[in-house]
């Protein structure tokens, strides 16, 4: 495992799978080992930029983001949750153990637990699959802290459910399911007096909907909220991730998400 800074003062590294399994349709763990030095600043909600074809060829040209669904910089271990949507992603599902990865990262701005806290809700959805990757580290810090712990997860079906062996056991694991006509956003309210802090992941739909629940509650809880961007570059120089925001305009997803204050958002 290698660790070297770009010119632009950003870490590339290399990891090596150590494991590799299907968990739920379409949704690939992939367990990696990976130098302490690169994952010694890691937040929940950071990403790392891979690239996902043969080191001979420049095809596909682009890297792609995948958040870090783990890491422990004693272990010297990290994990990607993989949804299989293109050529990149299912390219990094089909490599077995032992082979190795070209990353930039961790990158981005992450999840941010409030020492104060006590009691955290979580509230994740996706198109057809909940985007659960970014959320994970920070249920398993707010779970070692023995803070009480909801997550209200929504998919499409059942078979796009992340399994309940991906978290901590003591969070609690609602779900929702849209094709019966559910909503993980439905049921937010009475639990919104119980939390002192709010977090969620998911498509910009999902969360404009969130956002117009939660602004009838009053008081309005303060709401961390992780976008989901294509990444061209990863560095801010394209711009194609923009996420637009109230005052300040166009904010980069790469750079200074991709979480955001979900009231500040323009949805």
């Amino acid at each position: 495992m290698g660790l070297h800074q770009t010119e632009d003062n950003l870490q590339q590294f290399t990891a090596t799978i150590t494991n590799h399994r299907e968990v739920a349709h379409n949704l690939v763990w992939v367990g990696l080992r990976a130098p302490a030095a690169a994952l010694r600043e890691a937040r929940a909600g950071q990403f790392v930029f891979v690239r996902c074809g043969d080191p001979a060829s420049f095809d596909p040209y682009l890297r792609r983001p995948f958040s870090l669904a783990a890491f422990d910089v004693d272990g010297e271990s990290a994990a990607l949750l993989v949804r299989v949507s293109g050529r990149g992603s299912r390219w990094l599902t089909e490599r077995v153990e032992g082979e190795q990865l070209d990353m930039i990262g961790p990158l981005g701005n992450g999840y941010r637990l409030d020492e104060r806290s006590r009691h955290l809700l979580a509230i994740v959805g996706g198109e057809r699959q909940p985007h659960l990757a970014p959320l994970l580290p920070l249920l398993k810090s707010a779970a070692a802290r023995e803070l009480s712990v909801t997550l209200l997860i929504e998919a499409e079906r059942e078979a796009y459910l992340p399994p309940a062996s991906l978290l901590p056991p003591e969070v609690e694991y609602q779900t929702f399911f849209r094709e019966a006509g559910d909503s993980a956003i439905a049921h937010i309210k009475p639990l919104l007096g119980w939390a002192d802090q709010v977090v969620a992941a998911g498509p910009d739909d999902f969360l404009a909907a969130l956002k117009k629940v939660a602004g009838a509650v009053y008081p309005r809880p303060d709401i961390q909220a992780s976008v989901e961007r294509p990444m061209a570059c990863a560095v801010g120089v394209c711009l194609g991730c923009a996420v637009e925001n109230e005052r300040v305009g166009y904010l980069r997803a790469c750079r200074e998400g991709p979480v955001f204050d979900l009231w500040k958002m323009v949805l």
